[in-house]
């Protein structure tokens, strides 16, 4: 029986969500059997992880499938709770007590199925390489070991070792001229970047630091693309293959929850904001595109209304609102 997970809600993130959508109620995250619920904590979880965790749950679900061919798992799904005081020991287990835990009954008002494997990743960092690691570990469980705990990751990868060679491509996203586009590639944890030219990759674009945590976006002409982390935004011009790289811990501050970078219609200055107390506190900086210029336009106590829809008059206008020092 093929089972499948099932939750109340789920979201699916595309690359060309708002800002803004990182604010809504949280929903699970689901991809064919594996299902993440970061939401007990999702208050305070860095947004980054709207982009990550949906990567990684998809890069799970392939690892799933492939340990199921394998015969090394057994056709159940897998539940994966991100805690709400990420304090505790992260352990493993097989369960018949999903039911309860995904939701009481199907769109079509059938049960979910009752058995599962269920991982509590406990005081783990919830990276696509920590989460690996836990669901390839649940081929060391059975019916007389249906539950052990993680005392140390780095021991368990060397006992069930490293599951790579998985590969998901992403939907690209064009500029505006059609010209080009952006093609994103998750491999095995990593999202790597490249501009391609009627599908034929052009060149790869510099890694950023940290996970991706907004939207790419093109410039109205299409000659620069910016891409951001909670660390920094790297502009990147197609004309010369020259990428700038603005560390935002410079010009926002450190701990950084959220950030939002768009360009004016013009394409001659980046307009940039990030969040430095969950949510509350908003900074918002202009830059020259070649990181000659900068200064500090505003500070808003909520996600700016230009970063909600992009919309170009109130990106413009705010891009306007200081000279560059």
């Amino acid at each position: 029986m093929n089972h499948k997970l099932v939750a109340v809600a789920f979201v699916l993130l595309t690359w060309s969500h708002p800002a803004a959508a990182t604010l809504v109620a949280c929903k699970p995250i689901e991809a064919k059997g594996v299902l993440i619920n970061h939401c007990s904590n999702h208050g305070y979880y860095p947004r980054s992880l709207d982009f990550e965790l949906p990567h990684a749950a998809s890069g799970l679900a392939e690892l799933r499938k492939r340990l199921i061919a394998q015969g090394k798992l057994s056709d159940r799904p897998i539940l994966i709770e991100l805690p709400a005081f990420p304090q505790s020991t992260p352990s493993i287990s097989r369960t018949e007590d999903c039911a309860r835990e995904i939701g009481d009954a199907e769109d079509d008002g059938t049960t979910p199925p009752s058995n599962c494997y269920r991982i509590d990743a406990g005081k783990i960092t919830p990276s696509y390489d920590a989460l690996r690691t836990l669901v390839t570990a649940l081929t060391t469980l059975s019916v007389q070991r249906a539950k052990r705990d993680v005392n140390d990751l780095k021991k368990l990868e060397r006992e069930v070792g490293r599951f790579q060679g998985i590969v998901l491509p992403q939907k690209p996203i064009p500029s505006p001229s059609g010209k080009l586009a952006l093609l994103p590639v998750w491999r095995d944890g990593t999202l790597e970047l490249s501009i391609t030219s009627g599908g034929a990759r052009l060149r790869q674009l510099p890694e950023l630091r940290g996970y991706l945590a907004a939207a790419p976006r093109w410039s109205r002409d299409g000659r620069r693309l910016v891409y951001a982390s909670l660390l920094e935004a790297n502009v990147h011009d197609t004309d010369t293959a020259v990428t700038t790289t603005f560390t935002l811990s410079e010009w926002i501050g450190n701990d950084i929850h959220q950030v939002a970078a768009a360009f004016d219609t013009r394409g001659k200055r980046l307009v940039v904001t990030g969040d430095t107390n969950l949510f509350n506190a908003y900074r918002v900086w202009i830059f020259e595109i070649d990181g000659t210029r900068a200064a500090r336009a505003t500070d808003e106590n909520a996600l700016p209304d230009w970063a909600e829809r992009f919309e170009p008059s109130k990106i413009d206008k705010v891009a306007s609102l200081v000279p560059l020092r």
